[in-house]
């Protein structure tokens, strides 16, 4: 079993089993348990799509990280992916922040109108 552990079609099996199943995160955190998975840069990247997918920003930052500190290959792959998902969360909280100020932005807008439509 142990010349597996680090088998990339091996670990392409259990991540297909992990995308199946109710609690994907579960299943990654047995495999990392076991030691399966670890050198391959696809468990890396699999584990931080799916903590990603939980909204789960911060883990998924920690998942990328301690996959290039462990030297999963393809490290390649590995550092790829984690500019792409960089570049994400970039916009992810360029968008939430603009978002946050419009809606107090219209919030004030409108508590003016309202203050101008009093003074009429």
């Amino acid at each position: 079993f142990s010349r597996y552990r680090d088998d990339v079609r091996f670990v392409r099996a259990c991540v297909l089993y992990a995308d199946r199943t109710s609690a994907p995160g579960d299943v990654f955190r047995f495999l990392h348990g076991e030691g399966i998975g670890s050198r391959t840069a696809l468990f890396w990247v699999a584990w931080a799509w799916v903590a990603e997918k939980a909204d789960d920003f911060k883990f998924a930052e920690k998942v990328f990280l301690k996959g290039i500190r462990k030297g999963a290959r393809p490290a390649r792959l590995l550092e790829e992916r984690h500019k792409q998902f960089q570049r994400r969360m970039s916009r992810h909280w360029l968008n939430n922040t603009s978002l946050a100020e419009a809606s107090i932005g219209g919030r004030r807008r409108q508590e003016e109108e309202e203050e101008e439509e009093e003074r009429i």
